[in-house]
């Protein structure tokens, strides 16, 4: 997964909601500008990203889910420190 460079609908998806949530259309429709995705695509791409915990859906509202961001934020917290550390760092 690359969220700095996203090549799947999966993360495309998680990156067009990091400045919050949006309607089910609005999403598809910001993914079809840049992309060619059918809706079962786009549908099989949420219902991944549901079952992984990454997003959550009320109604036809998609947000990321805060627990995974906090995942998230911990994971890259605990790699910063082991690789930013100056007694063992490598890199």
């Amino acid at each position: 997964m690359s969220l700095l460079d996203p090549r799947g609908l999966d993360e495309k998806i998680i990156l067009l909601l990091k400045d919050g949530d949006l309607n089910t259309g609005d999403l598809l429709a910001q993914i079809q500008k840049t992309d060619v995705a059918t809706k079962q695509g786009f549908y099989a791409a949420l219902r991944r990203l549901k079952a992984e915990d990454c997003v959550v859906m009320r109604g036809r509202t998609v947000a990321l889910n805060t627990t995974w961001i906090q995942k998230m934020r911990n994971l890259i917290v605990g790699m910063e420190r082991v690789y930013t550390d100056d007694t063992g760092a490598t890199g």
